[in-house]
């Protein structure tokens, strides 16, 4: 066979041509929201040398335009230029090298990670790291002393040599000031973080990165395209990192099914490729590719051939078996072994055995890096095989031999992908699955085999376990509804946030979802109810034990913090005061011995908890209290008036009866919040009064000395309509961070003043009641309290995010204290007092998805919410008629039970034996003057014994009732329901009509309030196509068709005649459409790819914007705001079948002139970008993952891109 060496003459090729960037009179952002939760490889285990140098790799030929480059550049093949204009830089960072740090090298040290590669995105150590587009295809590759790289290709087709850095989290690619040093400094903020190292554009051969894999030696690794050949990258090893050579396009004839290496018994290092191919004559063949890894494929390069005769069976996939030097291919009914002999000799007489899995299919392998069973024979190879009902198989083979092949535990899921190992006494697994859930749990046990001989395959039961992690699976999407917030107060002046649910999962593992994403956090204790009314929080260690003060309105308790999954344990008769509540606690040192200073309003003692050293009574009663160093600060009220204390505590006596006050003096303030810091060297005070000002004091030469006072309210930008009546803005709490004042209010804003000049720099509106702070160990990090828990994470965002429970009901938070957290860096242990009692949790400090769910046990279809009762309505295909609708209450979040009564044939029964539920609405009828009554329109479809198909509409009244048990049921009642000859696939209400759907095809009818009954139903009008959406907003009806295209029409009033309104002559295969800002956006199911049409453009073409999406979109309008974001406006949602969530909306220009400073604008931060990608088709370096020159190509140059890395993320809405 013929070998292309890759001995390429680029000069002749142009650069790819870039798509001219679209004019339009609004900017566009797009942010994802949500990334996809399918997960497509676990990696259980992959090594990282967590003490290398943060460098990139560079190419043995540095400069090697022949390699990477289109056509011939002067500059170096080099991304250190991206953020400079000129090149005087490049000297001093490539000599970097140069001034290597010559001190004697440490051991390398290694670390286990957890990877999970999703459809989007990498979970790293339960840390999600987005890609630009979806990966297609994943593989390992055994790097330098024995540390993994990791290689992906992109559906943008682009393939992505990774290598994973243990580096503090706010390390970028472009800082190279960190990529000079020999070490890596950690500040306790570290974790493993992704970097690209060396890339591929490979847009020339689309079809490239269909499947990847690479040699157990790491010398070989193959990228493969899914016709007629694939690419041969070897391995060269460099000072910083392992690299890929170039490649060497091997034919491969045919469309490729799948394929794996084999590591052969062979005297020499050699690597073997066995590649299954379908030919254009319609045969199976397997191809066999041998070389010298260590040589490449100058000499020793081998191909065997093996047809399959025509009855063959296609393997579901092959699995290489290392110790039997062979294959083992695994069919729906059966295994066979095909051998690296029986391919080079052309031998045709395979060991088969029937599979024991019966009626069901395999699924997914994984060859485990440890034994699973006990077997202990020569030439010993075991894989695991799951299949479509979660039982996972051992299959045992020795000598080419099939020993045993034994189920050894079952879920209840359908298992896509998973891995499991064998831990000291139990066992590790980690599955997924496409349609059901996603879990890392702990097996205690696998099935015995006294246990299999007794119980038949069908009948096995569920493997017990302990869940580590759920990764929560909300794919596929079926259904989506928007819906406004349950619980929001009537008289709320915040902006109106909506919620996103959907309704996920096939069959029986259907789910209701709300979608959500910001912080998220679980509890690690048990609630402790008795201290749900502490209001302050005090923790210290005495004796290496955690101790909690908590201050309660007129009692002070200790308790003991636990450890995880246990309770608070309350200190009885401990040495303090516990008949007052506390103002300030702390551990000091005193006489060289560590001892608790507790201040209350009457008194504060010095304790060890079990003795009480001193006490000293006051005559006046504190209200605000602070220590810095030796000096204890308070607010006090004496007389009526307030005045400052100030104490010097002598740190070599605990006994103070006889202490005076350093310094007294009055002040004409009623204190609200006050704060002790120190600043260029003096000690300053902040206080907050109920007149609504901050002042601030400074001790200065024995004196405490006045130097700011301003009013919050007159820096406030929000209109004086949503101040509250008194006019005031009244501080709460304090924080010093990163030389910035933050002010919490009682009114629920966030200011930020500058702690040089008090300047404003933010003020936000994040809720209506007290906002309070809890300091984080992390400067970085700050903990804000008001009503739920929100995190302010300077590393990602300059506005807070909020942090989301798994609860039930959203509780509102008292108080918050952090406390130390354990090795895990990136998660931080903070004790809450909510309004059912004190916990202890842990937060995570990544943003992170946060869905909760409810199963509901049967096949979901549609999903209607019914706000009048907060009742979701779920439409399902079930077998029996009585489970075809479920109802879940909004507030509970239960399936709540209902009983059906049929009026018009007295059934128990709404929906015949024949008869489901397709689509619905709320009808909503007025009777009277103003009267309204809400009831239940839905369509269905009825095929009869015959075959033939047509429809019906029900009208069903639903109302909860109380059950003879006490508990709430949904009474639900068929009032009437008509037939129609064809199914119904869309019903809406417009205005005092209905309208409804039915093949291509627009009927409506209405309801006569004096004959009590519905008007015939008559033709509205008939469109090319299938319709498969219908929607109305406003006075328009949206329709979108099944092939031609997408049309509005003005809402009929009375019937015939309806209006065209707008729409797309070009054909497309849309699936629904929505109207923003004068703009039809169109989400197309063929492209994956939402449209932004421009309806003032007659000619439907100029002002045409798509968008690829690696998903087939659903597009909505949704309300997405941020509290403080004053504009009210909707943002446009594509909502993709994977469970991908992306917006678009156009950007206001306050929002533009964030992005675009007087340095330099988002245009020339996308040039910088792409600098070290242009005119390349491959390159070495350190990348992040999200470039944006990984996207797709047709997005180039047409949205503002919030998922980058590179800049700060200021996106004013959040799910």
């Amino acid at each position: 066979m013929e070998i292309d060496d890759n001995d390429y003459d680029y000069s002749n090729l142009a650069p790819q041509p870039q798509e001219p960037k679209h004019t339009t009179e609004e900017t566009f952002i797009r942010q994802t929201l949500l990334n996809s939760p399918l997960v497509t490889n676990i990696i259980p285990k992959f090594k990282v040398q967590i003490n290398k140098p943060f460098k990139g790799v560079t190419s043995t030929s540095f400069n090697d335009e022949e390699f990477q480059m289109f056509l011939p550049k002067d500059e170096p093949d080099s991304q250190l230029d991206a953020f400079s204009d000129s090149g005087e830089e490049d000297d001093l960072i490539l000599d970097k090298d140069v001034a290597v740090d010559t001190t004697q090298l440490e051991e390398d040290i290694f670390q286990e990670v957890q990877v999970v590669i999703r459809h989007s995105s990498l979970l790293i150590d339960g840390i999600e790291f987005p890609t630009k587009t979806a990966i297609r295809s994943s593989c390992v590759i055994k790097g330098t002393n024995e540390e993994d790289l990791l290689f992906i290709s992109l559906k943008s087709n682009y393939l992505l040599l990774i290598r994973l850095y243990y580096v503090p989290r706010y390390y970028k690619d472009d800082d190279y000031q960190y990529q000079s040093l020999a070490h890596v400094p950690h500040q306790g903020n570290s974790i493993v973080k992704p970097f690209v190292i060396q890339w591929w554009d490979t847009s020339t051969d689309p079809n490239q990165g269909y499947m990847l894999r690479s040699s157990t030696s790491g010398l070989s690794t193959i990228s493969c395209s899914n016709l007629n050949s694939f690419r041969l990258y070897l391995t060269s090893h460099t000072k910083n990192s392992t690299m890929l050579k170039k490649h060497i396009n091997i034919e491969n004839q045919g469309t490729l099914l799948d394929a794996c290496f084999i590591e052969p018994h062979c005297a020499t290092p050699t690597d073997m490729f066995m590649t299954l191919n379908f030919t254009d004559q319609r045969r199976l063949v397997i191809n066999l590719f041998s070389w010298l890894n260590y040589e490449g494929l100058t000499q020793n390069f081998s191909k065997s051939t093996l047809p399959l005769d025509n009855t063959f069976e296609v393997p579901v996939f092959i699995i290489p078996l290392k110790n039997n030097s062979s294959f083992l291919f695994v069919s729906r009914e059966k295994f066979t072994i095909v051998t690296i002999h029986d391919i080079i000799s052309a031998e045709y007489k395979f060991n088969s055995q029937a599979a024991k899995w019966d009626e069901s299919f395999p699924t997914g392998f994984y060859i485990p890096q440890t034994r699973i069973t006990s077997y202990e024979l020569d030439k010993l190879d075991e894989v695991l095989i799951s299949t479509d009902i979660g039982v996972i198989f051992s299959i045992v083979i020795s000598d080419n031999k099939f020993i045993a092949q034994d189920p050894i535990a079952r879920i209840s899921d359908n298992i896509s992908v998973f891995s499991l190992e064998r831990e000291v006494t139990t066992y590790r697994l980690t599955f997924a699955s496409d349609n059901g859930s996603s879990k890392e749990v702990i097996l205690n046990g696998l099935f015995t085999k006294e246990y299999l001989y007794e119980t038949h395959l069908n009948k096995l039961s569920y493997s017990s376990f302990k869940v580590v992690k759920d990764f929560k699976n909300w794919a596929p999407l079926m259904d989506i509804a928007i819906i406004e917030p349950y619980n929001r107060p009537r008289n709320s002046q915040l902006p109106l946030r909506q919620e996103i649910w959907g309704i996920s999962g096939t069959s029986k593992k259907s789910k209701l979802s709300q979608f959500r994403h910001g912080y998220s956090a679980v509890k690690v204790s048990h609630t402790y109810e008795a201290l749900r009314k502490a209001d302050k929080l005090f923790t210290f260690k005495y004796n290496d034990v955690p101790y909690l003060l908590c201050s309660l309105p007129f009692q002070s308790v200790l308790v003991e913090i636990p450890s995880d999954n246990e309770t608070f344990a309350e200190i009885s008769n401990p040495a303090i005061t516990t008949q007052e509540q506390t103002v300030f606690a702390s551990e000091v040192i005193i006489n060289h011995t560590p001892v608790i200073l507790q201040v209350c309003p009457s008194q504060m003692i010095i304790t060890n908890l079990t003795d009480t050293y001193s006490t000293k009574q006051f005559p006046f009663q504190v209200l605000e209290c602070g220590l810095h160093q030796e000096l204890l600060i308070m607010l006090v009220e004496l007389d009526k008036s307030i005045q400052f204390v100030i104490w010097k505590l002598e740190l070599a006596d605990v006994a103070f009866e006889s202490l005076q006050p350093l310094f007294v003096k009055t002040i004409p303030y009623q204190p609200s919040a006050m704060k002790i810091f120190s600043r260029d060297g003096a000690i300053w005070v902040v206080i907050g009064t109920f007149e609504g000002e901050i002042v601030t004091y400074s001790l200065q030469d024995g004196d405490i000395l006045q130097t700011y006072s301003g009013k919050l309210n007159e820096i406030c930008p929000y209109e004086s309509i949503d101040v509250i009546s008194l006019e005031l803005i009244i501080a709460n709490d304090f924080h010093i961070l990163n030389d910035s004042l933050f002010i919490g209010t009682k009114e629920g804003y966030l200011i930020r003043l500058e702690m040089s000049d008090f300047s404003m720099t933010q003020f936000l509106r994040i809720g209506e009641i007290n906002v309070k702070f809890c300091p984080s160990k992390d400067s970085n990090l700050l903990f804000i309290q008001c009503k739920g828990l929100w995190l302010l994470n300077q590393y990602e965002s300059v506005y807070p995010k909020i942090v989301h429970f798994d609860d039930t009901f959203d509780k509102t938070i008292v108080s918050s204290v952090e406390i130390a957290s354990d090795s895990t860096t990136h998660k931080r242990r903070v004790i809450l007092v909510r309004d059912n009692g004190l916990v202890l949790t842990q937060v995570s400090t990544f943003v992170e998805s946060s869905v909760k769910q409810i199963s509901i046990t049967e096949n979901a279809k549609k999903l209607i919410y019914i706000p009048h009762i907060s009742i979701f309505l779920i439409l399902c295909k079930s077998r029996s008629n009585k489970t075809r609708i479920r109802c879940v209450d909004r507030k509970s979040m239960r399936v709540m039970t209902h009983r059906e009564t049929n009026l018009k044939n007295k059934e128990e029964q709404i929906f015949g034996k024949d008869e489901f539920p397709v689509c619905g609405c709320v009808w909503e009828v007025i009777r009277g003057k103003s009267k309204i009554s809400r009831k239940i329109l839905i369509g269905c479809s009825i095929t009869t014994e015959s075959g033939t198909d047509h429809g019906s509409v029900k009208v069903l009244d639903f109302k909860k009732s109380k059950h003879q048990t006490g508990s709430t049921i949904m009474a639900v009642t068929e009032l009437t329901s008509f037939e129609h000859d064809s199914p119904i696939t869309n019903i809406q209400q417009s205005d005092q009509l209905i309208l409804f759907t039915s093949g291509k095809n627009i009927y409506y009818t209405g309801y006569d309030e004096h004959e009590k009954r519905f008007t015939p139903v008559k033709l509205l009008e008939v469109l090319p196509s299938t319709i498969v959406s219908l929607a109305i907003n406003q006075d328009k009806l949206f329709i979108t068709t099944r092939f031609d295209s997408i049309y509005q029409f003005k809402t009929p009033k009375s019937g015939m005649p309806i209006s065209y309104v707008a729409g797309d002559p070009l054909p497309n295969h849309f699936i629904n459409q929505i109207e923003y800002k004068c703009k039809i956006i169109a989400s197309d199911k063929v492209h994956g790819s939402i449209s932004i049409i421009d309806v003032s453009d007659k000619k439907y073409s100029g002002e045409r914007v798509s968008y690829k999406l690696s998903n087939i979109p659903r597009v909505y309008l949704a309300n997405l705001n941020c509290n403080w974001n004053h504009e009210d406006v909707n943002t446009v949602l594509a909502i993709g079948i994977n469970g991908e969530i992306s917006s678009f909306r156009s950007v206001s220009s306050e929002e533009l002139s964030e992005l675009n400073t007087s340095s330099t604008t988002w245009e020339k931060t996308i040039d910088k970008l792409s600098i070290p990608f242009i005119n390349k088709v491959g390159g070495t370096g350190l990348f992040s993952l999200n470039k944006p020159i990984f996207d797709y190509l047709e997005n180039r140059g047409k949205f503002i891109d919030y998922d980058l890395s590179d800049i700060i993320n200021t996106s004013k809405i959040s799910l």
